[in-house]
């Protein structure tokens, strides 16, 4: 939990040290950024490891990808001839509609 800058900065006698603080915080913030970015994120050492986990941990088999690739396949073919049913029917109830 963070403290409020006000009381973070209590000591401080001058709004230059605040202000200084800040900007030394900042320059720090984008040096750790240059780090993660330099090394892609993947491959800096503080996720590097988190991610090789989540991938070992939740890696789907050759196998199930190609069923699951085949079931998906088969829902968009079931899909556009439900699309085209639809279209039918608010054909015909347009139709019916002018009919009145």
């Amino acid at each position: 939990m963070r403290a409020p800058a006000s009381k973070t900065f209590s000591h401080a006698s001058d709004d230059s040290v605040v202000a200084g603080a800040y900007h030394w915080s900042t320059l720090q913030s984008d040096r750790v950024s240059g780090d993660f970015t330099s090394q892609n994120w993947r491959d800096h050492t503080s996720t590097a490891g988190t991610i090789s986990y989540h991938l070992f941990s939740f890696i789907v088999s050759l196998s199930t990808h190609k069923v699951m690739q085949d079931e998906i396949s088969a829902l968009r073919v079931r899909d556009k001839e439900r699309q085209g049913e639809v279209s039918r029917l608010v054909t015909q109830i347009t139709k019916l509609q002018c009919r009145k």
